[in-house]
């Protein structure tokens, strides 16, 4: 969870972007209104947590925005996802954080007619934005916020996007971000055309080698259950899974659960 907390407040501090921090609780918003750039990402020991998840939740019902909300491994004893679903959010999935030492090599095979490489040029950014939009069904209206959020993030030094070609047309993604000895790879993402010859594996161990050579010694996702073997065939152990809760404006407004 650290490198994923740590990630989360280097995109709060993207100019357009809110962080509220304190010592129990860090979330952040932004413009996007799409639930993957507004949440909560820690959660401590709150002395009044459902007061505390009622403020949140109004909170992004008045900006018009759905968020999320990870339950961490250390809060899922103390009741927190229960209290998230009281609350009317809606449990999205359990995701799989998982782990693995970079002390072993990767093994690595081509794949005929694929070149995989780090966005370094105009082309390749807007390529990967495409593939973002496309993933999470973003409609045009967003282009411009995430070209001013991707210009931000090419700006820190420990964070690589990656992208697959195939036959000169964009066919998969993958970033890595670097925080101290341990990176975190995310938005893996194969077009759905080109599924099926290795490329979300191909494209994931470019972004460990890029992690690799900034000084990563460990690396850690986040897999939905469909990838668990995949990722289990590329040497990662489970570690533990991360429920992912959300709210949507419509049920904060309304107090009833999320359709």
């Amino acid at each position: 969870m650290r490198n994923v907390e740590a990630l989360w407040r280097l995109f709060a501090r993207w100019p357009r972007a809110t962080l509220h921090a304190s010592p129990e609780l860090e979330w952040f918003e932004s413009p996007l209104r799409f639930h993957i750039y507004n949440g909560v990402f820690r959660t401590g020991d709150l002395a009044d947590r459902p007061l505390v998840i009622a403020t949140v939740r109004g909170h992004f019902a008045r900006a018009g925005k759905p968020f999320w909300w990870v339950v961490s491994p250390r809060n899922r004893a103390t009741g927190l996802a229960e209290e998230l679903a009281s609350a009317g959010l809606s449990h999205l999935e359990d995701v799989e954080g998982m782990a693995r030492s970079l002390a072993r090599p990767l093994s690595r095979k081509e794949i005929p007619g694929v070149r995989i490489e780090a966005v370094r040029d105009a082309a390749g950014a807007q390529a990967y934005r495409a593939m973002q939009q496309e993933r999470w069904q973003l409609s045009s209206a967003v282009e411009d916020d995430l070209r001013d959020l991707h210009r931000y993030m090419d700006h820190l030094p420990t964070f690589t996007r990656v992208i697959a070609w195939l036959d000169g047309k964009p066919v998969g993604k993958a970033a890595s971000f670097v925080d101290g000895e341990v990176a975190g790879i995310y938005g893996v993402y194969t077009r759905p055309p080109a599924r099926g010859r290795g490329i979300g594996e191909a494209v994931t161990a470019e972004a460990i080698d890029a992690a690799h050579r900034l000084g990563a010694r460990r690396v850690v996702l986040h897999s939905e259950p469909k990838a668990v073997r995949l990722y289990e065939r590329m040497g990662f152990s489970k570690v533990c899974p991360l429920p992912l809760y959300v709210g949507s404006p419509q049920a904060a407004r309304s107090g009833a659960p999320n359709p």
